[in-house]
């Protein structure tokens, strides 16, 4: 099994001591299993959290594409003094 360098430390020294350690294979086997399952949920989430983030880059480009077309300076000020907009 292949650990990917973006995988925290604490799991490539687990799975290292899983490779290494005298247990029965049996037991490393299913260890591994379940590491293997847990690094695979982790890029998935790590996928969504890149994919909610970049969505959320694009909803802030769009208001602020709003905001220059549609509202004046007099409007924008008085938004930024209610704390609306940033």
């Amino acid at each position: 099994m292949k650990v990917e360098m973006e995988y925290e430390p604490e799991i490539q020294a687990l799975l290292l001591y899983l490779t290494y350690a005298d247990i029965k294979d049996s037991e490393k086997r299913m260890a591994l299993l379940t590491l293997s399952n847990l690094m695979d949920k982790l890029k998935v989430v790590k996928n969504d959290i890149c994919y909610l983030s970049k969505k959320v880059q694009g909803m802030d480009q769009f208001g602020n594409e709003i905001a220059e077309k549609y509202l004046t300076e007099r409007q924008a000020e008085r938004y930024l003094q209610k704390g609306v907009i940033d």
